[in-house]
């Protein structure tokens, strides 16, 4: 795995916590759009999203999504640890900025007040040779 694989693992980990987030939060919608079903007579089938049954899936859910979670979690404070070891305060912002915040090169020169390609070629390289001894021999991923 290259530094800026590493690196990127971050931003991967960040998306897939939004997206169980947003997993649950589908399923609480659904939930709360059934309270009315579950009043219904006994035999009537309408909805096959009965409260009792959204409930088991969104509990068994949980559950399933508590183990990747921590992963995701793991994943992101083994990167943000990583580029925190870097000594040089210009590398280890421009780091962070990449990687955690997500900036785009334009942002990020425009953030440190130095042109795109300076920051792109030269100081990119610089915190990559940096950032190369730091890496764990083997990542969470």
């Amino acid at each position: 795995m290259t530094s800026k694989d590493y690196l990127r693992q971050y931003r991967c980990a960040e998306r897939r916590l939004f997206d169980l987030d947003e997993q649950k939060h589908i399923l609480w919608v659904k939930m709360e759009k059934v309270t009315g079903l579950y009043a219904e007579p006994i035999g009537h089938t309408r909805s096959t999203n009965t409260l009792p049954t959204l409930m088991a899936e969104y509990i068994a859910r949980e559950h399933a999504q508590a183990v990747e979670r921590q992963q995701c979690a793991s994943i992101m404070s083994e990167v943000r640890h990583t580029i925190c070891a870097v000594a040089d305060k210009r590398l280890r912002t421009l780091l962070e900025y990449r990687y955690l915040d997500g900036f785009d090169w334009e942002q990020v020169a425009n953030l440190m007040q130095f042109s795109e390609e300076y920051v792109k070629r030269d100081l990119h390289d610089a915190a990559m040779q940096k950032i190369n001894p730091l890496l764990p021999t083997s990542s969470p991923l």
